[in-house]
């Protein structure tokens, strides 16, 4: 089947630093592809300010090729950007229907695109969908150094650490998008670094963007540029910032624009946003602050001791099995208890109960958070999760108003 020409326009988009040596290649599998795609591309490669020739030899090893010139550019940029920065310009020129970013050393070689056609349902692509290929996926095929598998593992940890990303692989450069989706959030890309793959696709899906992993053909070239010492604290701090600011943007700025501006989603306005960080901030300070006037519960003064007795039991090694005989409290959940009697160790100016006040606060607080948190979840609204965490706060019962 002719898949090239179910994509429409097909922009494939490289960037290229010092890569000198990989240009063969490079040419070589970029001839493999017009002969075989049987479908309108364009071919845009952006010369991140290589120190090298870089530039003019893909010029003139272009003009030799079998690629017409009619289908391929190359972008010189006067100073190095940064992989994210080369593919935000090479984006914003793209004239196809659909852009695929892959890396100039062709680890995943273009025409792997066929075989995402091929199994995708009704063999084609979905305009509102960013397909992403994933050296993880069970049906990819791998042939990698040990170290360069180590060093993914090592950056899908920071990015889970720091974002909801659920994705085993953000970093293969084998991606496709939509050009509407792709020139959007290229548009406002703000990391030019190896870490801009994070931000992308962490501004998708807050924005509810689809995103679908695929499997690929991936081989290691030699020449990596990748240090996995220096790369991963720098993955470490750029994942880190990504997500902070994302977060801010996302939760706080953007609503407060969109209140000036008057503009309004009325699936889920983004000023409920606003409210649920707002009411959260109002419940982690004042929760906290007035447990210390609420009085003592009939059953707390056996919670207590209870918890006094859990204690001595983990203390003594289960010697003093008091705690194992204590009225009927070895029937339920001590957790609590024990932790509330065994962290006021550290803090023994601290009226007990005012202890156990405050860390009742903080665990009232979690679970309200975590309602709202699992509203949005399931309702995908953040006037769902505003609403649920309000009227869970407002419940006398959980607040601790009688």
């Amino acid at each position: 089947m002719d898949y090239g020409k179910k994509v429409g326009l097909l922009s494939l988009i490289i960037p290229c630093y010092n890569e000198e040596k990989r240009i063969p290649k490079l040419i070589k599998t970029l001839e493999n592809f017009h002969l075989k795609w049987n479908g309108p591309y364009e071919v845009i490669l952006v010369n991140d300010g290589s120190s090298d020739g870089t530039g003019t030899l893909l010029e003139s090893q272009l003009a030799k090729s079998k690629i017409p010139a009619s289908n391929f550019r190359v972008h010189s940029l006067p100073q190095n950007q940064g992989k994210g920065g080369a593919l935000q310009t090479g984006v914003a020129l793209a004239k196809g229907d659909y852009l695929l970013t892959l890396d100039a050393d062709m680890a995943t070689q273009p025409l792997e695109l066929k075989n995402w056609l091929r199994d995708l349902p009704g063999k084609k692509l979905d305009p509102e969908t960013i397909l992403i290929g994933s050296r993880e996926n069970e049906s990819s095929r791998v042939k990698g150094e040990f170290l360069r598998r180590v060093a993914g593992l090592i950056f899908n940890f920071i990015i889970q650490l720091f974002t909801n990303l659920p994705f085993a692989d953000t970093q293969c450069g084998f991606k496709l998008y939509p050009r509407a989706i792709g020139q959007q959030l290229f548009a406002q890309l703000g990391s030019k670094g190896w870490a801009h793959d994070v931000e992308i696709l962490y501004r998708a899906s807050l924005r509810g963007i689809a995103i679908q992993t695929m499997p690929v053909a991936w081989e290691h070239q030699q020449g990596s540029k990748i240090s996995l010492f220096r790369d991963s604290i720098r993955m470490f701090w750029d994942t880190m910032l990504i997500g902070l600011r994302l977060k801010w943007d996302w939760m706080i700025a953007q609503p407060l624009r969109d209140l000036r501006a008057r503009v309004y989603d009325a699936r889920d306005p983004s000023f409920y946003r606003l409210l649920f960080v707002l009411l959260m901030l109002g419940l982690l300070i004042g929760m906290p602050t007035l447990s210390s006037d609420y009085g003592i519960t009939a059953d707390e003064y056996v919670q207590k001791e209870y918890g006094d007795k859990v204690l001595a039991y983990f203390q003594s090694d289960g010697e003093n099995r008091e705690a194992l005989e204590y009225k009927n409290l070895y029937y339920y959940g001590g957790l609590f208890d024990y932790l509330t009697a065994w962290s006021h160790q550290f803090f023994p100016s601290r009226d007990i109960y005012e202890w156990r006040h405050l860390l009742n606060a903080l665990a009232g607080f979690l679970m309200i958070l975590f309602t709202g948190l699992l509203g949005r979840e399931v309702g995908k609204s953040w006037r769902l999760a505003f609403f649920a965490a309000l009227f869970l706060a407002l419940s006398p019962r959980v607040f601790g108003i009688r």
